[in-house]
Formats: C-alpha cells, sequence, structure tokens
C-alpha cells in the first residue's frame, strides 16, 4: 500500500487539531434587531446546543410571534456530534501516522457526510420552526424560513445567519485533507509531498 509523504502527514495532523479545536467554538450564529433590540438579540448553535448571551429574550420573541422555545431536549444530535468530530479528529491523527493514502477517504468521507447532515438539519429545523407557529400567538405573521446564511427582513426584525468560527475550522480541516488526498493522487511518488 503507497504511503502518503511527510509533508502530506503534517497536514493531516493540522487538519485533526482544527476538527478538535471546533467541538468547543460556536458553529453557526443568528443575530436579530428591531426596534426593540437596537442592539440586537444573538444566539449560536455549537455541536452540543443552543446557546447564547440572549437566548432567553431570543425564546421570548419567539413565544411573541407563535414559534416554540428553541430548547436542547429537542436536538437529540447534540448528544452524539460532539463525538462524531472527535472521531473525525482522531480518525485522523491516525491516519497522519499510518501514512496509508487510500485512509485518507475516511475522514474526508466522514467528515462530507456530517457537513451535508449537518445542513440538511439546519435547514429543517429552520423551516419546522418558522412554519408550525401558533395560531395563539400575538403577532400573527406568515409562515417563513430563517436564512442559513446572510440578512432577511419579516415584520419589524431584521435578521443576520452566519457560519462561525467552529465551521470555518471544520471547512478547513476539511480542505485540508482535501489537498492530501488531491495531491496524493496526483502526484507521482518521486515528489516529496
Amino acid at each position: 500500500m503507497v504511503k502518503l509523504k511527510k509533508l502530506s502527514s503534517l497536514l493531516l495532523l493540522l487538519s485533526s487539531v482544527f476538527m478538535a479545536c471546533s467541538i468547543p467554538l460556536p458553529l453557526w450564529t443568528f443575530w436579530v434587531r428591531s426596534y426593540q433590540y437596537p442592539e440586537g438579540l444573538v444566539m449560536h448553535v455549537y455541536l452540543y446546543k443552543v446557546g447564547g448571551r440572549d437566548l432567553v429574550e431570543i425564546n421570548v420573541l419567539n413565544h411573541y410571534i407563535g414559534m416554540k422555545p428553541l430548547k436542547n431536549e429537542d436536538f437529540p444530535q447534540f448528544k452524539i456530534f460532539p463525538f462524531w468530530v472527535g472521531g473525525i479528529a482522531i480518525l485522523t491523527f491516525i491516519v497522519a501516522f499510518v501514512r496509508k493514502k487510500i485512509l485518507v477517504l475516511l475522514p474526508i468521507s466522514l467528515t462530507s457526510l456530517f457537513g451535508v447532515y449537518g445542513l440538511y438539519l439546519l435547514y429543517t429545523k429552520l423551516y419546522e420552526y418558522g412554519h408550525n407557529l401558533s395560531p395563539k400567538a400575538a403577532m400573527k405573521i406568515p409562515p417563513f424560513t430563517p436564512p442559513i446564511l446572510g440578512t432577511n427582513k419579516f415584520a419589524q426584525f431584521t435578521t443576520l445567519a452566519y457560519f462561525d468560527v467552529g465551521a470555518l475550522l471544520i471547512l478547513i480541516s476539511t480542505l485540508l485533507m482535501a489537498i492530501v488526498l488531491g495531491v496524493n493522487l496526483l502526484v507521482k511518488e518521486d515528489k516529496n509531498v
């Protein structure tokens, strides 16, 4: 079996570190502003929880428009995601030392699967929260889907959603894996990459 070059192993080690460092950091941030909250309210989604300094107040607003409150119990994936990402970090670390080219496919495949599932889950939860509005809400608004990325305006609220530093670290980690995979598939054996 063909071995990875030393530089490729170093890139995989770096990838492993970035992946592990993403675990305690926010992946996605949602910011909402209105005339009542000119400085805005912020919530963060982590691998293991929904949190942020203004989550309680955001849940008050959610109630006002008929949206159910954001509770960690409604996201069973939070119990699995830190282990999934931690497992990818450990697997990438192991592949860096075993140095078998074909094994690079394992962490990059698991990371890609995590990314696709994470985006699907985020979209479906945003859709669910924005479309299952209580008819007894104080403020009646039409069903909507909060954006995954970018700004949006509905009623008197302006929102901004963006991927945060945890997601950026996962992306960098994945790109490093892809570089290692691509270089090692394309480069001849006599190269020192």
